[in-house]
């Protein structure tokens, strides 16, 4: 499908003006979902102006659109290896490693892109970190999702897909939405007692798989006896409350 607006033209500055009527050219077959032809011309176009990183990344756009995505990395390889440490040609190396289901490769250059963007590229910066957000958020890591996503915000606080995503996958505790209301709570029920073991033992962390299990069947047992029976109070309380009173549930560890 076409993009409803395309800001390819302002990817790099100073195109020649000899590029300029080619790119303009180029950029209509991206917006008309034209993308055979723009794979085509895009080709032609990289043999006059081998210089020109938009050419690349409109080449590869094109076989993204159409599912050619190992076409997609070639390309983008091709302009890493003629414009090292690009930052443009590195995120869209990115999005397209996260289109092929490459978790390693994309968050590695999400993050090369975001490091190499200045300070004052508040935008770019932005859209780094909450496609970071996504990336964790599709691989089940939903609490590191919602730290990019904070962090999108703070970068720019109108970045419009951070906000939406930390507002569609937040509950109201906070935490990763879950499928179900009561999943939510248990999930914030475990967080609490969780913090207060590792308190209790002035750790941050558990020490092995064991001690995992062990405190997990504890805190799951904790809930059962104490939460479970009166969970209707769940929908009446404010989440004060409900903290307050998962807090005051003293389970012991000791067991």
């Amino acid at each position: 499908m076409a993009k409803k607006n395309s800001n390819i033209l302002n990817l790099y500055p100073g195109p020649k003006k000899s590029e300029i009527k080619l790119l303009k050219e180029l950029d209509k077959l991206m917006l008309s979902g034209n993308f055979l032809k723009l794979i085509d011309e895009s080709e032609k176009a990289i043999l006059r102006f081998p210089k020109n990183r938009v050419l690349y990344t409109m080449k590869a756009i094109a076989h993204s659109q159409l599912r050619q995505i190992e076409e997609a990395l070639s390309t983008l390889r091709l302009a890493e290896e003629i414009f090292p440490n690009d930052r443009e040609i590195l995120f869209e190396l990115a999005r397209t490693y996260k289109d092929a289901f490459d978790f390693e490769n994309a968050e590695k250059y999400f993050k090369m892109s975001y490091q190499l963007t200045p300070k004052g590229f508040k935008d770019a910066r932005a859209d780094c970190l909450n496609e970071l957000g996504e990336l964790y958020w599709e691989y089940n890591c939903g609490e590191e999702a919602l730290e990019y996503w904070k962090e999108a915000l703070k970068e720019n606080p109108k970045n419009r897909k951070a906000k939406e995503n930390l507002e569609n996958r937040s509950n109201r505790y906070g935490e990763p939405e879950t499928s179900d209301k009561l999943l939510n709570d248990m999930h914030h029920f475990r967080l609490i007692q969780t913090r207060k073991y590792l308190k209790s033992k002035k750790i941050d962390k558990f020490t092995d798989i064991y001690e995992t299990n062990q405190i997990i069947w504890i805190i799951n047992a904790g809930w059962n006896n104490h939460v479970a029976p009166e969970k209707e109070k769940l929908d009446t309380l404010s989440v004060a409350e409900i903290n307050k009173w998962f807090k005051s549930i003293k389970l012991d560890f000791t067991t």
